[in-house]
């Protein structure tokens, strides 16, 4: 009898260890836009617990790193994800901080999964969730013809991201039959667009495109709208 319980005991074990998956995800936790990491960080954990719920082959567990929007501290993340948590997979969110993050993981043949707009090239071992420039432009390209838009001004941040739409914009629309007026970028982190906007009404565009990395989006509209009143402003 003894033998027999010892014996169930042990099946019992075997059939609760289960393999651990850990997945390392960067998000920007504090910060500008930290409303959002934390949005994602609670939506995660939600999916987690359904799992949790389920008869699944493996546990999962997920370890999360505050990046603050950073590429340097997204950097840090990655490695530490890999070589310390061994990890299975890296997540990330948005184009500023998923690159970095794509070239670790890549490198130690980690999946990388991000959410990233305009991103129509991505690595070996990573996956891309967000709308890719061949999903943006086609919309954006009919909304400007429905309100008869002959000039653009394109408006963002020096980041790979920005840089991903901005430029396939400013390639592909002329072809299109909208002139690119202008093409300011700003460092990351700039707060005061007043001489810039000033400068591009005088080439008085049809329409402003916007695709920076926040805080610059929401201050750059606000100081447009105060400088000229109109409402003239797009994003993608």
């Amino acid at each position: 009898v003894l033998c027999m319980a010892l014996s169930l005991v042990a099946c019992d074990r075997e059939k609760s260890d289960k393999p651990v998956i850990k997945i390392g995800v960067s998000l920007p936790l504090t910060g500008n836009v930290s409303y959002i990491g934390q949005a994602a960080k609670n939506s995660l954990n939600m999916a987690v617990d359904k799992w949790i719920k389920r008869d699944t082959k493996y546990k999962y567990e997920i370890i999360f790193e505050d990046d603050m929007l950073k590429p340097q501290k997204a950097a840090l993340n990655a490695n530490k994800f890999i070589s310390m948590d061994k990890v299975r997979a890296v997540m990330s969110l948005f184009g500023v901080v998923d690159r970095p993050i794509d070239d670790i993981a890549n490198k130690n043949e980690i999946i990388s999964i991000s959410c990233s707009y305009g991103k129509d090239i991505v690595p070996e071992y990573g996956i891309n969730v967000g709308s890719t420039n061949y999903d943006i432009y086609p919309s954006a390209l009919k909304k400007l013809k429905d309100k008869e838009t002959k000039t653009v001004a394109l408006v963002g941040s020096n980041s790979e991201t920005s840089s991903a739409v901005l430029d396939y914009a400013a390639k592909h629309l002329p072809n299109d039959g909208i002139k690119v007026v202008a093409d300011e970028r700003y460092a990351v982190g700039e707060t005061d667009y007043r001489l810039s906007i000033k400068k591009m009404e005088e080439k008085n565009p049809d329409y402003y495109i916007v695709f920076g990395v926040e805080p610059m989006n929401t201050i750059f509209v606000r100081q447009y709208y105060e400088i000229t009143g109109k409402n003239n402003i797009a994003s993608l």
